[in-house]
Protein backbone atom coordinates (compact mmCIF):
# COMPACT_ATOMS: atom_id res chain seq x y z
CA UNK A 1 0.00 0.00 0.00
CA UNK A 2 1.09 3.54 -0.87
CA UNK A 3 0.53 6.87 0.90
CA UNK A 4 -0.45 9.93 -1.13
CA UNK A 5 -1.48 13.46 0.26
CA UNK A 6 -2.07 15.43 -2.83
CA UNK A 7 -2.27 18.82 -0.65
CA UNK A 8 2.07 17.69 -0.13
CA UNK A 9 3.96 17.91 -3.62
CA UNK A 10 7.01 16.04 -1.45
CA UNK A 11 4.16 13.12 -0.78
CA UNK A 12 3.43 12.81 -4.52
CA UNK A 13 7.01 12.82 -5.39
CA UNK A 14 7.69 10.08 -3.05
CA UNK A 15 4.75 8.34 -4.23
CA UNK A 16 5.78 8.38 -7.66
CA UNK A 17 9.54 7.07 -6.55
CA UNK A 18 8.14 4.67 -4.46
CA UNK A 19 5.94 3.39 -6.99
CA UNK A 20 8.54 3.22 -9.65
CA UNK A 21 10.48 1.13 -7.14
CA UNK A 22 8.57 -1.80 -7.82
CA UNK A 23 9.10 -1.87 -11.56
CA UNK A 24 5.42 -2.30 -12.25
CA UNK A 25 3.54 -0.59 -14.95
CA UNK A 26 0.51 1.66 -14.01
CA UNK A 27 -1.69 0.73 -16.59
CA UNK A 28 -5.10 3.02 -15.73
CA UNK A 29 -5.09 5.94 -13.17
CA UNK A 30 -8.00 6.76 -12.14
CA UNK A 31 -8.19 10.73 -10.83
CA UNK A 32 -11.13 10.95 -8.83
CA UNK A 33 -10.16 13.26 -5.99
CA UNK A 34 -11.95 16.17 -4.94
CA UNK A 35 -11.58 18.27 -1.54
CA UNK A 36 -14.93 20.69 -0.80
CA UNK A 37 -14.46 22.96 2.26
CA UNK A 38 -17.55 24.10 4.33
CA UNK A 39 -18.50 27.10 2.54
CA UNK A 40 -19.50 29.37 5.97
CA UNK A 41 -16.08 28.91 7.09
CA UNK A 42 -14.07 32.00 6.00
CA UNK A 43 -10.77 30.89 7.13
CA UNK A 44 -8.74 30.41 4.04
CA UNK A 45 -6.22 26.98 4.17
CA UNK A 46 -3.14 26.31 2.25
CA UNK A 47 -1.51 23.54 1.35
CA UNK A 48 2.41 22.45 2.57
CA UNK A 49 3.68 24.41 -0.44
CA UNK A 50 1.54 27.63 -0.11
CA UNK A 51 -1.36 27.06 -2.51
CA UNK A 52 -4.86 27.31 -1.26
CA UNK A 53 -6.21 24.48 -0.28
CA UNK A 54 -9.37 23.27 -2.60
CA UNK A 55 -7.23 24.41 -5.83
CA UNK A 56 -3.65 22.61 -4.60
CA UNK A 57 -5.87 19.49 -3.85
CA UNK A 58 -8.28 19.25 -6.68
CA UNK A 59 -6.08 20.79 -9.81
CA UNK A 60 -2.49 21.36 -9.00
CA UNK A 61 -1.75 18.11 -6.68
CA UNK A 62 -3.50 15.77 -9.36
CA UNK A 63 -1.81 17.41 -12.37
CA UNK A 64 1.47 16.84 -10.80
CA UNK A 65 0.65 13.50 -10.19
CA UNK A 66 -0.30 12.69 -13.96
CA UNK A 67 2.84 14.42 -15.39
CA UNK A 68 5.41 12.83 -12.92
CA UNK A 69 4.07 9.93 -13.24
CA UNK A 70 3.53 9.88 -17.00
CA UNK A 71 5.84 12.58 -18.39
CA UNK A 72 9.12 11.84 -17.05
CA UNK A 73 12.21 11.83 -19.67
CA UNK A 74 13.57 8.51 -17.98
CA UNK A 75 10.56 6.36 -17.74
CA UNK A 76 7.26 6.03 -19.32
CA UNK A 77 4.14 4.10 -18.20
CA UNK A 78 1.72 4.90 -20.09
CA UNK A 79 2.80 2.33 -23.19
CA UNK A 80 -0.43 1.72 -26.16
CA UNK A 81 -3.01 3.94 -24.43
Amino acid sequence: MYQLDLADLSSVRKFVEDFRATDKKLSVLVNNAGLALNFKDTKRQFTKDNFELTMGTNHIGIHALRLVTFCSSDVFYMQNF
